[in-house]
């Protein structure tokens, strides 16, 4: 059983193995406060098992070889060199200690090429790791491998390379060879199909590797002639779903084109392309264009577009805001761009309202200070600001610990706005200190919890602001420190899977970046810690006067 919680001891027996905690369990402070962790460690993989303890060869996990590589999957293509590192040690242990792993490395491989961003290149890595641990391959692992090349559009000499290389090693072509190599037709077009929407509905990671991916099939199929309308329905819901409107049309002429006219878009994706054009905020010229290219290639409106065209402004704008509230509720680097770009879009021809500017106010900024710029835009470009969007900017303030002279600056331009406090503003400005409070930490842990680099960096900025002028307490303060903690130790216990990738410069690099963040979080704590007990010795003073 992993503790759930964690002592001084404990931080300093992780720091023998990682030094961004070495400096946070030096600190003093650190025995003051036990730490929660566990299967928060776990939760992006979804594993029971808390994720540090699964990638540590040193503990053993009750887990079968297939339930093990799934479960590796998605961390083989990780952008953490040590989190991906220690995957791969993690599967070269039960390789070379797990006598099933055998018999299993046909259902492995197929389990590795469904979980994987990059599938035959996963599988790849796991034929080379098999065979330098003694696992010979055998018919079963040929066909699968054969398949996924299929599948991702590779060339013919592709699959004849891996025949000859298996074959070499044993793994003798059977009658599933032959149907594997047979397929063609509607079973094809139906396997790549599924392979581009499994890779497009992985969790979003911030390096943008599924889309990456489903772009690299989709240009080796178009190279090679081989787009269907279904893989480029895929594309232009899934991929470029969220891209402008242009772009979805340049797509759309791009495999008209490489097809020789053979593929050409239906009124369904003709749809989806309306209905970004009015995301966008196009006006009637760029509807009266598509429209003029769907009559010169004889696509003819059918009942839902006709439905699309005549939505009605308020639907409109619902469905602007919905589109805002996905994109920035993903919480990735890349939903956020896309979310900006939007925005950027609808100023531009002037038909933001309220209701996405509040969204893009809640969401979409992380200061007070990119909140104002937001403002600025906004009115700059006609855009009325509702009074939703000051008590946005007043919650802001109350969440960041601003001083009450900074409210008051609001309230006064909302005066020459003349716009009236609502309901929603009194309670702004009458929440009490303990709600002031828990409204800040669960927006620290909201940002920590995204999990991205930018919105840790954001958690960290805001808990600075919040210790320099002396507004954090301890709950803050514990939500910081197990967050720091629970990232050190996960590094740590990943970072012991290999020292090659600890060799690498860019890691080593990484390394000491990490390093000197956590020290930078050790002067916050520091200086927390000094302002929480002075705050407890002048209570003291004052109860005992």
């Amino acid at each position: 059983m992993v503790p759930s919680r964690v002592s001084v001891l404990h931080l300093q027996q992780l720091a023998r193995r990682s030094p961004p905690l070495l400096a946070l369990a030096s600190y003093r402070g650190a025995a003051s406060l036990a730490v929660p962790i566990g299967a928060a460690l776990g939760a992006a993989l979804g594993a029971a098992v808390p994720l540090a303890r699964w990638l540590s060869r040193e503990t053993p996990v009750d887990e079968t070889p297939i339930e093990c590589v799934a479960r590796a999957g998605r961390l083989l293509t990780s952008a953490d060199g040590r989190a991906r590192a220690a995957a791969w040690a993690r599967l070269r242990s039960v390789l070379e200690t797990d006598d099933s792993a055998r018999s299993s490395l046909g259902a492995m491989m197929e389990a590795i090429g469904a979980s994987a961003v990059e599938g035959s290149e996963a599988q790849r890595a796991l034929l080379d790791e098999a065979l330098s641990a003694g696992v010979r391959p055998c018919s079963a692992v040929l066909n699968v491998m054969l398949a996924q090349l299929q599948v991702e559009g590779h060339d013919r000499p592709a699959l004849e390379k891996l025949q000859v290389e298996l074959r070499a090693h044993g793994a003798v072509a059977d009658a599933e060879t032959g149907a594997v190599l047979a397929r063609e037709g509607e079973a094809l077009k139906l396997a790549r199909t599924r392979e581009l929407h499994r890779v497009l509905t992985l969790p979003r990671s911030a390096s943008g590797a599924e889309e990456s991916a489903a772009w690299a099939i989709f240009e080796r199929l178009l190279a090679r002639n081989q787009v269907r309308p279904a893989h480029l329905r895929v594309m232009l819901t899934r991929a470029a779903g969220d891209e402008s409107a242009d772009a979805q049309l340049a797509l759309i002429a791009r495999v008209r084109e490489a097809s020789a006219g053979r593929v050409r878009a239906n009124v369904h994706l003709y749809t989806a392309v309306l209905t970004r054009i009015q995301l966008e905020g196009g006006g009637e010229e760029a509807v009266g264009a598509l429209l003029a290219q769907m009559q010169r290639e004889g696509v003819v409106p059918d009942a839902r577009m006709e439905a699309a065209l005549a939505r009605p402004a308020a639907e409109v704008s619902k469905m602007r805001t919905r589109k805002l509230l996905e994109l920035l509720e993903r919480a990735t680097p890349d939903g956020t761009a896309h979310a900006h770009r939007l925005f950027d879009s609808l100023l531009e021809r002037r038909a933001a309202d309220g209701y996405q500017l509040g969204a893009m106010l809640s969401h979409g900024t992380a200061s007070v200070v990119e909140m104002r710029a937001l403002l600025s835009r906004a009115e700059a470009s006609g855009c009325a600001l509702p009074v939703a969007a000051f008590n946005a900017l007043l919650s802001r303030l109350q969440i960041e610990g601003q001083p009450i002279e900074a409210l008051g600056k609001v309230l006064a331009e909302m005066k020459r706005q003349r716009l009236e406090p609502d309901t929603h503003t009194r309670r702004i400005l009458r929440l009490t200190d303990t709600a002031l409070s828990a409204m800040r930490t669960r927006e620290l842990r909201r940002r920590l919890l995204a999990g991205e680099d930018g919105s840790r960096a954001a958690a960290w900025d805001l808990f600075g602001g919040l210790v320099e002028r002396g507004q954090h307490d301890a709950f803050q303060l514990n939500a910081m420190r197990a967050a720091a903690t629970a990232l050190a130790g996960s590094s740590s216990s990943s970072s012991s899977g290999s020292t090659a990738a600890l060799a690498d410069a860019d890691e080593e690099g990484a390394q000491q970046q990490h390093l000197q963040q956590h020290q930078q979080h050790v002067a916050i704590f520091r200086r927390a810690e000094e302002q929480l007990r002075s705050r407890e010795q002048q209570v003291a003073v004052d109860h005992g006067g």
